[in-house]
């Protein structure tokens, strides 16, 4: 943050209210400044010495934009002003806004403008939206995150005054980053998975919470009814765990070492605490914050971890069972006990989009019937003889439990049907996504198909749908699936068994369904076996694996980068990379691939997607950040033609000459691999590698080659006990950028791009995670990695 907002703490003018030096006299004094500095640097031209900013009649200060010198913008004009015709401009210019403010700093050049505009002032729909650092100064925050109103006594969870509807009105500010806001969106969907609290765009109810992107993250708690009432999502703080633990707060729920009980519990350690941090660890009476009847739950995401506010190495907080004392402060999601507490407080008897859930352990199968019009049955078993030996809910290791359901194709004739059939369901949202895990011990030729039974005054006894299905290869392991539903009459899901020709030993199998009205992700990358390779991988390169590649809805190629055991910067931590790869449509893609959130998660296999606890971390890539490259060398087939035609004579699908100009000295001895193309980059040689429709070469210089049907061995530990878990990522577009932008980059100078950095080059983005989770699983691990996108435009 700039040094002049040091010194406007609180001014009324950063709030709205016109500034309470006229701007008259500041353009006499600090714009004069301005002229004679950019006059003497030669940064400015012509007009644009000028005043930045004008007054007009009524009061309301304006500007002039500092590219093509046009005035009479407000600021939020300004902004999309400079969106539409000064997208992706370098000249150095002195910031309008930064200027008319109290203190302007008058030296403060910015070389892309467009990028310090987004990145300095979100400007909301009032002037002089006030920065993080200037809202946060002064705050009383207690516990560390909480924010106390003192004209009020200080409200607890006691008193249903302080109860926010179930349905609350939000408001994100434009303050906050757009990563910030993907995921804020995500915590909205696990509350109303697993809760009956939804969220609504504010539209004029009398008391909202307005999300902002403040210094750090801090929450009132509970229902303050003072109308628009305030969140943080600052720097660092947009993870979904986090955000899920703020609305907490806001819900009406204080810190769970702060309860009455605590020191049952936990021991604190005063004296290692940092000083003047002490009432952080204040606990409250129970006649000021009620537990619920919830016993204590160190796996609370309300909890402190052992470090919180330490003055040196040693635990503040240590708990009097030591097995969960690397538990306690969790940032992963939802435990059951803070479930159990929301749904408590807010009387909610069921979820918002949870549908339904089957891991078949009861005799009842769920309310699962055997349909008509089929001549065989599933059965519910827990082993079959040509496999699977064991359910996926349990692993066989709980004794005289572990049922799955299954369709026989080691009997019967060819053509033999089966039906299972869901209980009758009620959609509100009109699309769902159903999952479950699957176990194909047939034949090639065997078929599992999804339909649905769709009832309405016209089809009384259901009219089926087909929804897709599955056929191929028997594998002798659990497969995850995932379908996604389009339904809003009332319906039953069908699974249908088809019995092939051939010979088989077994059939279909199936287990823990979840029925959702959530999004489905769109791939899948299953790394298996994962506790051998945790075991064995050393950190870096040697403990790199690689997914195949994948193609987004729009086509872009990508890939995934796995370091088992952390990088050479970070060893004992899961890395994950993201690379663009190339792909067959990257002459007709718009670059740099702007507006993709990426999320990698580790997805707890908790049957029940209601009680998954995953741990996740997502990114936004942002055109904003440019840099300038010379990518005169490279094919035709990238998104800026090279000042010279390159002959592409090459057949589709096949990986083309190396026809273009040589490279600078340091590739010549470099030596890359399979036909790739070596270039410089930062001043350093790398291999450009072939590709085709489906296969790719990789590594440093295109030595390794995969393929799309490629199965990858991984692994994962946890600290306490290896658990099963599957890695899903989610690609999400955040915000469609329209073809302004390949438009301005088309009139750039030839044979040069503006890239993201984050984008066009390699990797695009790095995720740390821990290896320490909780127990829950006793056996060998096995990852899925999931991918998804979706498009959101504005």
């Amino acid at each position: 943050m700039r040094s002049h907002y040091k010194y406007c703490r609180l001014y009324k003018e950063e709030y709205g209210a016109p500034p309470a030096t006229p701007v008259e006299s500041r353009a006499q004094g600090i714009y004069v400044g301005i002229t004679q500095a950019t006059a003497a640097d030669g940064l400015l031209s012509g007009n644009s010495a000028q005043p930045q900013a004008i007054e007009n009649g009524s009061l309301e200060t304006t500007f002039i934009c500092p590219y093509c010198h046009q005035s009479g913008f407000t600021d939020m004009a300004l902004v999309q002003h400079c969106n539409s015709n000064h997208f992706g401009d370098l000249t150095r210019v002195v910031c309008p806004i930064c200027v008319a403010m109290p203190y302007g700093n008058p030296s403060y050049f910015s070389r892309n403008f467009m990028s310090h505009l987004h990145q300095r002032h979100r400007i909301s729909y009032g002037h002089y939206m006030p920065t993080s650092r200037v809202i946060a100064l002064g705050l009383d925050l207690v516990e560390g995150d909480i924010l106390i109103d003192h004209t009020q006594e200080r409200n607890s969870i006691l008193g249903d005054e302080y109860r926010w509807p179930t349905t609350i009105p939000y408001y994100l500010e434009d303050t906050l980053d757009i990563n910030a806001k993907g995921v804020i969106l995500k915590a909205f969907e696990q509350y109303r998975l697993k809760t009956c609290i939804d969220y609504k765009p504010w539209e004029g109810e009398p008391n909202y919470i307005a999300v902002f992107k403040g210094n750090g993250c801090f929450s009132s708690v509970g229902n303050r009814r003072v109308g628009k009432q305030s969140l943080s999502i600052g720097n660092g703080c947009d993870r979904i765990a986090t955000i899920e633990h703020e609305f907490l707060h806001a819900l009406g729920f204080w810190h769970e070492q702060s309860r009455a009980d605590r020191d049952d519990y936990v021991t604190i350690m005063w004296d290692r605490i940092s000083e003047g941090k002490e009432h952080n660890f204040n606990k409250y009476s129970d006649k000021v914050s009620s537990s619920l009847n919830v016993p204590y739950d160190y796996n609370s995401m309300m909890h402190y971890s052992k470090t919180a506010f330490k003055n040196g190495t040693e635990s503040t907080i240590v708990t009097r069972i030591p097995e969960f004392i690397d538990v306690i402060g969790q940032r992963m999601e939802f435990s059951d006990s803070d479930l159990l507490k929301v749904n408590r407080l807010y009387n909610c008897s069921s979820s918002l989009t949870f549908m339904e859930h089957c891991s078949f352990e009861l005799e009842n199968i769920c309310g699962m019937i055997q349909g008509s019009g089929g001549n065989a049955k599933w059965q519910h078993v827990m082993q079959v003889n040509g496999g699977p030996m064991i359910d996926y809910t349990t692993m066989g290791k709980c004794e005289g439990t572990g049922y799955f359901m299954h369709f026989s194709t080691a009997t019967g004739m060819a053509g033999h049907k089966a039906y299972l059939e869901s209980r009758i369901l009620y959609p509100k949202r009109g699309f769902q996504c159903l999952q479950f895990f699957y176990y194909n011990s047939g034949n090639p030729n065997d078929e599992l198909n999804i339909w649905v039974r769709e009832y309405d005054e016209m089809n009384p006894e259901g009219k089926l749908r087909h929804m897709g299905g599955i056929k191929g290869e028997p594998q002798d392991y659990w497969q995850f699936h995932h379908l996604s539903l389009n339904v809003s009459k009332k319906f039953r899901v069908v699974f249908q068994g088809i019995k092939g020709a051939g010979v088989s030993n077994g059939g279909f199998s199936i287990d823990d369904i979840n029925l959702s009205e959530t999004k489905c992700p769109s791939h899948i990358w299953h790394i298996k076996n994962f506790t051998h390779l945790v075991a064995t991988s050393p950190s870096g390169a040697g403990g790199r694996i690689y997914s195949p590649r994948f193609h987004s809805s729009e086509g872009y190629a990508f890939q995934i980068g796995l370091y088992v055991n952390g990088d050479d910067n970070n060893p004992g931590e899961l890395a994950i990379y993201f690379h663009l790869a190339s792909g067959l449509k990257d002459d007709r893609l718009q670059w740099p691939c702007p507006w993709k959130q990426i999320t990698g998660l580790l997805l707890d296999q908790n049957p029940d997607i209601r009680r998954q606890m995953s741990n996740q971390r997502s990114v936004t890539t942002d055109p904003t950040l440019f840099e300038t490259e010379d990518i005169s060398r490279l094919t035709a087939t990238q998104p800026i033609p090279p000042t010279t035609t390159v002959p592409n004579t090459t057949p589709p699908n096949t990986t083309p000459p190396n026809t273009t100009p040589p490279a600078s000295e340091l590739c010549k001895t470099f030596g890359c691999e399979n036909d790739g193309v070596c270039v410089v980059e930062k001043g350093k040689p790398v291999c450009r590698c072939a590709v085709g429709k489906d296969w790719w070469f990789m590594g440093e210089k295109c030595q390794k080659k995969g393929k799309s049907e490629d199965t990858v061995i991984a692994a994962v530990s946890a600290s306490v006990a290896v658990f099963a878990a599957m890695l899903l990522v989610t690609v999400t577009s955040v915000y469609c950028v329209k073809k302004k932008l390949l438009k301005k980059m088309e009139r750039q100078t030839p044979g040069i791009v503006m890239g993201n950095v984050s984008i066009i080059k390699m990797p695009l983005f790095i995720f740390l995670f821990t290896n320490k989770t909780h127990s829950q699983r006793q056996f060998d691990v096995s990852i899925i990695m999931l991918l998804n996108q979706t498009c959101f435009t504005t």
